[in-house]
């Protein structure tokens, strides 16, 4: 899959796009086919290594996302379903989000 990377800080050249492997949802987790993703200020700090943002290197951008689940694991939800969440440390093109997660932070859109 594709994503934005950034294996070090500093400004906006140290972001770069990247062929990664793709995860696999474990269990009370989905995969999301992310089609619009976001980046906010945490990301910004993040990316300048600024604490409590800094976190470990090499990282995906994108703190927010909104796509459609493409593969479930067990207990977790149906492949189909569109949802939009707000995270962190997350691929920025298909993103594993954990049940909890989905349940606290997701949304389903409208059709």
């Amino acid at each position: 899959m594709r994503a934005v990377i950034a294996e070090k800080h500093g400004g906006p050249e140290v972001l770069r796009p990247a062929d990664i492997d793709t995860p696999t949802p474990g269990p009370g987790q989905l995969l999301v086919d992310v089609v619009a993703a976001g980046v906010n200020f945490a990301d910004i700090y993040r990316r300048q290594g600024h604490p409590p943002y800094a976190g470990d290197l090499p990282y995906v951008a994108g703190s927010e996302g909104a796509g459609t689940v493409t593969a479930a694991g067990p207990g977790a939800g149906r492949v189909g379903e569109r949802v939009a969440a707000t995270l962190s440390n997350e691929p920025a093109l298909q993103i594993c989000l954990r049940r909890r997660i989905r349940e606290r932070l997701a949304m389903r859109a409208s059709a």
